[in-house]
């Protein structure tokens, strides 16, 4: 066995021996910590196991940050998917790749790309579906910057962000009210 396999499988330990220590409100927060949010899945399969949880954590993490590319743009990515998929569980990454430094220029090209992806994609949302969810991305990004700008407070601008894209920043997983 290689010394990368034995790391891993020693980190694995240790992670199902945090796990185990851990309730399920500790592993909702340490989600919330790690990853910066808590999908409603797992904060039922938390419930039940709370390594699932963990793993998970640390997986989105690791796959959203900083590497050969930047989290914010990243963070775009997702959104621009989002917005091709009409997903509004998706776009809210808008609000996240602002606070990693996204101006609302960024936001708007990212928002453009997914909207000729929903045009041209096998079974897309189409052209004029997209560019909805982009303007939502749009608004978004504006209202986070207006709010840091005018208050200088990272919470309020987050919550202004969602606000404009009628997101309940209290159930950011349950999407957009439409």
């Amino acid at each position: 066995m290689s010394d990368n396999v034995s790391k891993m499988l020693d980190l694995r330990k240790q992670m199902k021996e945090l796990a185990g220590s851990m309730n399920d409100q500790e592993a909702n927060q340490y989600m919330d910590d790690v990853a910066g949010f808590n999908p409603r899945m797992f904060k039922i399969i938390n419930t039940v196991s709370t390594d699932a949880g963990m793993a998970f954590g640390n997986y989105y993490s690791t796959v959203f940050s900083d590497g050969a590319l930047s989290q914010q743009t990243k963070e775009l990515m997702f959104m621009s998917g989002g917005v091709a998929t009409m997903s509004s569980k998706c776009i809210v990454h808008v609000i996240v790749a602002c606070e990693n430094g996204a101006g609302v220029l960024e936001v708007y090209e990212a928002a453009t790309v997914g909207v000729i992806l929903g045009g041209f994609s096998p079974r897309g949302a189409g052209i004029p579906y997209a560019f909805d969810y982009a303007l939502k991305c749009i608004g978004g990004a504006t209202a986070y910057h207006n709010e840091l700008k005018a208050s200088g407070d990272k919470a309020k601008a987050k919550a202004a962000g969602f606000e404009a894209m009628a997101v309940r920043e209290a159930a950011i997983d349950g999407g957009i009210d439409r």
